[in-house]
């Protein structure tokens, strides 16, 4: 069975569009239902991506296991951290830093850089997963 989806806006003057583009919505999603809320606050095993306007909340029981997912998120969690630690100490190495070639160092910073992104990913990913 499909599901349902959940939009919770900021303000009134999107719900019309969105009324008025559900059944596409719901098409293209594969969704039985799609309700406008305001002042939503989600519950336990479900998704919450957060958009500038509005909140999509869908609910994961029956299909996602929650509990693995969030056990998968967090181990990745602890790996980039340990990477970006590892990155961060070799790039506090003054020896490193003084005789690496500038390409070399500036090339750890950028992978410093998109490690601290991923990690950002992954905690709205752990959050939305509560």
């Amino acid at each position: 069975s499909r599901i349902g989806i959940k939009l919770v806006l900021q303000d009134k003057s999107d719900e019309k569009l969105l009324l008025d583009l559900t059944p596409y919505i719901k098409n293209l999603a594969k969704i039985d239902n799609l309700a406008i809320a305001y002042d939503y606050l989600p519950q336990k095993n479900e998704y919450v991506v957060v958009l500038k306007n509005m909140q999509v909340v869908m609910p994961l029981t029956g299909i996602v296991d929650v509990a693995g997912q969030l056990k998968k998120t967090k181990a990745k969690i602890d790996k980039l951290q340990a990477e970006i630690k590892n990155k961060k100490g070799m790039l506090a190495n003054e020896n490193f830093t003084r005789r690496a070639p500038k390409e070399i160092v500036e090339e750890e910073r950028n992978k410093l850089n998109d490690l601290a992104a991923q990690l950002i990913k992954l905690e709205e990913i752990k959050n939305g997963l509560r």
